[in-house]
């Protein structure tokens, strides 16, 4: 990829220096700025480096316009997954099964996605149930190593099921 001080060479930082400052504009946090200080140069050659200067600044918007509330709310619910995905994993050490219909949880876990939780808060749930998935990790009565034969069993039973149109 051809950088711009290689496609103009003859243009140096004296020429036409960008930055990006805190802007005074109420909606904008920073902006990018520029001085520029060119004598005698043609209007066509700078008809592209204005286009590529445009291209920068739609670029720039891109990102400082991202929609935080929307990424926001991504991470609620990636942290109410996790904490879920914990508390199931616990149950499933412990011996308790697989509990998808989660009502116990159901109000907290929706506060999370809902945003009710600061990070800082949602960092120390987590904190206190890695600690007690480590504990069922350390103590549960599971097998290191999976029975393969009855593993084996049960996929024949399954395909036989599927083979002789079992319901």
């Amino acid at each position: 990829m051809v950088s711009f001080e290689d496609r103009y060479k003859e243009i140096t930082k004296e020429n036409i220096n960008l930055y990006i400052n805190k802007s005074e504009k109420v909606d904008l946090d920073s902006e990018i700025f520029m001085d520029v200080n060119l004598k005698n140069y043609p209007l066509r050659d700078f008809k592209n480096i204005y286009s590529e200067m445009s291209n920068i600044v739609k670029d720039y918007e891109k990102l400082n316009h991202r929609n935080s509330k929307k990424d926001e709310l991504h991470l609620n619910k990636h942290a109410l997954h996790l904490i879920r995905l914990l508390k199931m994993g616990t149950e499933l050490l412990e011996g308790k099964g697989i509990n998808t219909y989660r009502e116990k949880d159901r109000s907290l876990l929706l506060d999370i996605r809902n945003g009710k939780y600061s990070y800082e808060e949602i960092f120390e749930m987590v904190d206190e149930y890695e600690k007690d998935f480590k504990y069922a990790s350390d103590n549960t009565d599971l097998p290191n190593i999976p029975n393969y034969k009855k593993v084996e069993e049960l996929v024949i039973e399954i395909n036989k099921g599927v083979i002789n149109n079992d319901k």
